[in-house]
């Protein structure tokens, strides 16, 4: 656990035989700043879920992967915009439902992104040159995948007003 409110970097690298573990960014009720709304996130390997009442504070994430990296999961309820870059592949494993609900707009400019859950329809997605692996549904928002090998699952027939898919 982390206890911070002005937290606005953090540099995440697990051991070299094992993965890293969930990371919790904490509020303390004595700290009475401003909270930090943007985190720059300099990763590698894999971990667990990131939350707490810090995280839910966050706006805007960064993430740099220096190398392949895994998190299972983000819980950070206000986050609208999610950028991705660095020489490694970031993948998320899932969102949850509240993080997906308010997420408008993501952008990959490194080695890729994966996101193991299906994209709420208001998520506006633009790509790089790495490989993109998104899900969406009746999307209403282009999804801009740029260049490289992207893969889109689509769990619907029809796109939803104003969405399109670019490959």
């Amino acid at each position: 656990e982390i206890k911070s409110t002005v937290l606005s970097t953090l540099n995440l690298t697990p051991g070299a035989t094992i993965a890293g573990g969930a990371v919790t960014l904490t509020q303390t009720a004595a700290d009475k700043s401003t909270a930090a709304t943007t985190l720059a996130l300099n990763t590698s390997g894999s971990f667990g879920k990131i939350s707490g009442t810090q995280a839910d504070v966050y706006k805007t994430v960064n993430v740099t992967a220096a190398a392949a990296t895994t998190i299972a999961d983000i819980e950070m309820d206000a986050l609208t915009t999610l950028n991705v870059a660095g020489t490694g592949v970031t993948t998320f494993t899932a969102l949850t439902a509240a993080q997906n609900a308010k997420l408008a707009t993501i952008a990959s400019t490194g080695g890729g992104l994966t996101i193991g859950t299906e994209l709420a329809t208001g998520v506006a997605v633009t790509g790089g040159a790495g490989v993109e692996n998104i899900m969406i549904g009746a999307t209403t928002k282009v999804i801009d995948l740029g260049a490289g090998n992207d893969v889109v699952t689509v769990s619907t027939t029809t796109m939803g007003a104003g969405g399109a898919v670019k490959g």
